[in-house]
């Protein structure tokens, strides 16, 4: 009898640990969209975690993805063909959402009555080392997303990373 008892007892406790992980494998292999409220860019993280230095990739509104796993805290870890990365998975559909100019970029100008350049970088912080490349001001940039913070994400030529937003304009 006690050993019917240990028996259920253990096997209760690996259904509650079971049903407590947060990773389900429902919708792995299924192609979904990138789909954002706001039209623009996706951000593909290293981690399940909003911290601006996590950021490896942004994906266009209608980007295809492929769902490997979804986490029931509101994560999903995809591929995409620049590699694999966690994104919410609320901003991804079963259908591919039309693709408007809203998505595809703002132009804005470098801006600065104190510098003649200003740097773009690979992170939202103004360290030395995360700079991508210095532009003129004057300089026109496509503006990709908008970040809380003052910093916007953009591209010029061939080059992306942010720059503090109070140093874009609309006019030259």
């Amino acid at each position: 009898m006690k050993k019917r008892l240990r028996l259920l007892a253990l096997l209760t406790i690996v259904v509650m640990l079971v049903g407590m992980l947060p990773m389900t494998a429902l919708a792995a292999g299924k192609t979904r969209y990138v789909k954002t409220s706001n039209g623009l860019s996706l951000n593909v993280r290293s981690s399940r975690k909003t911290h601006t230095d996590n950021i490896v990739a942004h994906l266009s509104v209608g980007t295809k993805v492929t769902v490997l796993r979804e986490y029931s805290t509101g994560w999903a870890y995809i591929s995409y063909s620049g590699g694999k990365g966690y994104v919410v998975k609320s901003c991804l559909s079963a259908t591919k959402p039309s693709t408007s100019s809203k998505s595809s970029g703002v132009t804005k100008y470098i801006s600065s009555s104190d510098f003649n350049y200003i740097n773009i970088r690979s992170t939202m912080k103004s360290h030395a080392e995360n700079i991508v490349v210095s532009l003129k001001v004057g300089t026109a940039v496509t503006v990709i997303d908008t970040y809380k913070g003052g910093w916007s994400y953009v591209k010029y030529k061939t080059y992306k990373g942010f720059v503090q937003s109070r140093y874009l304009s609309d006019k030259p």
